[in-house]
């Protein structure tokens, strides 16, 4: 039934219709199963009815070539044509890590499983965006500046964001034409977009904008809504009279479109997607971050192996714990449920800071919370209701976060995705529906998290010994004072096996003179310079 929870908002009202079944149904009863199998042939059977090619079996699957040196010039289509998959059949491909994606027939699939060729072969599942939509209204923004929200109005206090951090969106595109957006949305300058070339040699044709997985092109344009939605509460423009504003509202986001209009999208698009973004971020381009409003049900290896190359390149994955009122580290729900330590887990909190009724929770495998219900964001201009709109679901909610790792990237660049990951987890709002449910038991914040990754100024010391001879001497006055002023005079005395330490100084310049009355120095004062802790010993005259 999770599969038809998160369609889109053409299906809005069956989706709510499933979570309120879920939600008066108790969590730990037979009745409970039961009543759930009959909701989940009702779904089937209804969602056939409306949309059959959005939830029809497909034949789609990852075929992972084992990785074996091959004849110089035979490439990773040649090879799926000689095992007997016509090009025609091939959807997809990743030479680099000899992956493809292609439809085949039973028969196909039972040879291919047989050949030593193959390392592994798995169905491409599906995946879902991950909300539940609500009627467009205008409301205050509670999730930036409640008193249950992410406490951004103080983080903008130290930063609104950078234009070098970067956050991935991958989802069904961007709207890059929207007022709001226009502004921070990465382009590609080694490319001329629309002209049918690849200027930058790069393999991606037009990636002008990002690159559309989904339809095999380099435009990620929106024609669904959701990344669009995202994207507005990750970085709509702040102070511009307009609109809304987002968490890191000086930063840029990333299109990579592996879902279409129809709100499903499979694994393999996902996988080539971060294959670009980590391509990309090697290139020089600063991405901080990919955010996954969406998830599939299966465990997928392929999958897998992707988000473990994300975290080999430092880049952090923030996702959507999910819609459907389950414990996750029971119902796993991928990329979220993956056990990486550059992915956080997000379920959807409310105005109120309660646990989203219709959100996925877990004490092992879902992080943090963040609001996540009747969420104000941008929306495609072209649509018929407004520019504008409200969800809710834990698509909404992960993007708060993903704005915070932009926020945290733009006051210190130097932080690994892992300490950014730290940052966010270890400074929460504790909220009492969260506590044993995940595993910071409260809501993320802005304010916090960027005072724990601020550059600390480190304090310097200068140390060592005070001796005659081979005796050491105590009760002696070391003192460092700053030559220009700015870093002012600190002092200790030495005690009694002679070691002395001055500390607290910053970066600089010192004049570093000991002293004790009746007690002669073969040199008393020396200047240096202190640009990390230093050693100084003194010696005093026979």
């Amino acid at each position: 039934m999770r599969r038809f929870d998160k369609d889109g908002a053409k299906d809005g009202a069956f989706t709510r219709m499933n979570v309120y079944c879920l939600k008066i149904i108790p969590r730990c009863s037979a009745v409970r199963k039961s009543a759930r199998s009959i909701i989940v042939a009702l779904t089937i059977i209804f969602a056939a009815w409306i949309s059959p090619l959005a939830y029809a079996e497909h034949s789609r699957y990852i075929v992972q070539f084992r990785q074996v040196v091959k004849a110089s010039g035979i490439s990773i289509m040649s090879e799926a044509t000689a095992l007997g998959i016509p090009p025609a059949q091939i959807v997809g491909s990743i030479p680099g890590d000899r992956l493809i994606a292609a439809r085949l027939s039973d028969q196909q699939l039972a040879e291919l499983k047989g050949r030593s060729e193959v390392e592994l072969i798995e169905p491409d599942h599906l995946v879902s965006v991950q909300y539940t939509p609500n009627d467009p209204f205008l409301s205050s923004l509670y999730g930036l500046i409640g008193s249950k929200g992410i406490q951004a109005t103080n983080a903008w206090d130290t930063t609104k964001g950078d234009p070098d951090a970067i956050v991935a969106v991958i989802d069904t595109g961007i709207d890059y034409n929207h007022p709001d957006l226009v502004n921070n949305i990465w382009t590609n300058g080694g490319e001329t977009p629309s002209n049918g070339i690849d200027d930058d040699g790069n393999g991606y044709v037009d990636d002008y904008y990002g690159y559309d997985f989904a339809n095999e092109d380099g435009d990620p344009f929106d024609d669904h809504g959701h990344g669009t939605h995202v994207s507005g509460t990750v970085a709509a423009s702040g102070d511009n009279a307009i609109g809304v504003v987002g968490v890191a509202w000086h930063s840029r986001v990333l299109a990579i479109k592996t879902i279409g209009a129809s709100g499903v999208g499979a694994y393999f698009d996902i996988i080539q997607g971060i294959d670009y973004l980590i391509k990309l971020k090697q290139s020089g381009v600063p991405i901080v971050c990919i955010n996954l409003s969406l998830g599939g049900l299966e465990f997928s290896k392929t999958l897998q192996r992707a988000f473990r190359k994300a975290d080999e390149n430092d880049i952090l994955v923030v996702a959507a714990a999910g819609n459907s009122s389950e414990n996750a580290d029971k119902e796993p729900q991928y990329p979220a449920a993956f056990n990486f330590s550059n992915i956080i887990s997000v379920a959807a909190t409310g105005s109120e800071g309660t646990l989203a009724p219709f959100s996925n929770f877990g004490r092992k495998s879902v992080d943090v919370g963040a609001p996540g219900v009747d969420i104000l964001s941008t929306n495609l201009l072209a649509s018929i209701n407004a520019p504008y709109i409200e969800r809710s679901g834990t698509s909404m909610a992960s993007p708060h976060v993903a704005g915070i790792a932009a926020l945290i990237a733009a006051i210190n660049p130097e932080l690994t995705a892992r300490q950014i990951r730290t940052s966010i987890l270890t400074t929460v709002t504790a909220a009492a529906t969260l506590a044993g449910i995940t595993t910071t038991g409260g809501i993320v914040n802005a304010e916090a998290a960027l005072a724990d990754a601020a550059p600390k100024v480190r304090m310097l010391e200068v140390y060592g010994r005070v001796s005659r001879g081979s005796d050491r001497v105590r009760g002696v006055r070391v003192r460092a004072r700053s030559v220009d002023g700015s870093g002012g005079t600190h002092s200790s005395r030495s005690r009694t096996d002679g070691s002395f330490a001055v500390r607290g100084l910053l970066a600089g310049s010192y004049l570093i003179t000991a002293s004790k009355v009746g007690t002669r120095f073969k040199k008393r004062s020396v200047t240096r310079s202190v640009t990390s802790d230093v050693k100084q010993d003194f010696q005093v005259r026979r």
